[in-house]
């Protein structure tokens, strides 16, 4: 079966990463990043479907450029869709406007629609994505080079943030990159969970690259911080 990954990012980005792996998974698989706008990314996709002529598209991340190639192929040469997605886009983009929210949400449920299998980061994603569209889903998070990552069981780090091992840490760890549309970068999901959460012993630590929360004024790429 011949394969075309999209995915809705550069060769740098995060989403490239996984893209790879997902290539390297399947047989027969070619992968086209996104370069510049939404119009050129596209034109990119049109191309490398007219070009390959895939029976599957695996569209990595609920967008609009890989959703209108997604129908496209389908449309072209009767092409199948799974979407490889990490965000719930209707609130995600709800964040920004009351309109925004909306328009999210009708191009996250579209997506959903249009998949035949839609493969989710979390476990509560996937219950989300079933319970708005009933659409099959399958779990599979985002990953690490164990080569490079060397093993332990966290208490190092507890013990550097001053916590035990009944505090409860909430985290994440990644590539931030500062989306002015949004005004809000990866990892600012942590904050509105501390500042929310009821419990006293609550540690939020933010593990990221690149320039984005040098934006908040933030410029090392480590950082941890409790309720209280």
């Amino acid at each position: 079966m011949r394969t075309l990954v999209l995915v809705n990012g550069p060769a740098s980005s995060g989403l490239a990463e996984r893209a790879v792996h997902i290539g390297n998974a399947l047989t027969d698989a070619s992968v086209v990043y996104r370069e510049g706008g939404r119009t050129g990314a596209i034109g990119q996709f049109f191309a490398a479907i007219c070009k390959l002529r895939p029976r599957l598209i695996y569209g990595i991340d609920n967008s609009l450029p890989v959703l209108i190639a997604a129908l496209f192929a389908r449309v072209a040469c009767g092409a199948r869709f799974v979407l490889d997605t990490g965000d719930a886009v209707g609130p995600l983009r709800a964040k920004m406007s009351r309109l925004y929210g909306v328009c999210g949400s009708i191009l996250e449920r579209c997506g959903y629609a249009l998949a035949e299998l839609v493969v989710a980061r979390s476990h509560g994603l996937a219950e989300r994505i079933e319970r708005i569209s009933k659409r099959q889903t399958i779990v599979v998070p985002d990953g690490f080079d164990e080569a490079r990552v060397p093993e332990t069981d966290g208490e190092a780090a507890r013990a550097r943030w001053g916590c035990g091992p009944d505090t409860l840490v909430i985290g994440v760890i990644g590539s931030a990159n500062w989306n002015a549309k949004l005004q809000w970068c990866y990892g600012r999901d942590v904050i509105e969970a501390v500042a929310q959460c009821k419990r006293r012993d609550c540690l939020g630590a933010v593990i990221v690259r690149e320039t984005g929360w040098s934006t908040c004024g933030v410029s090392h790429c480590g950082w941890a911080w409790r309720t209280g």
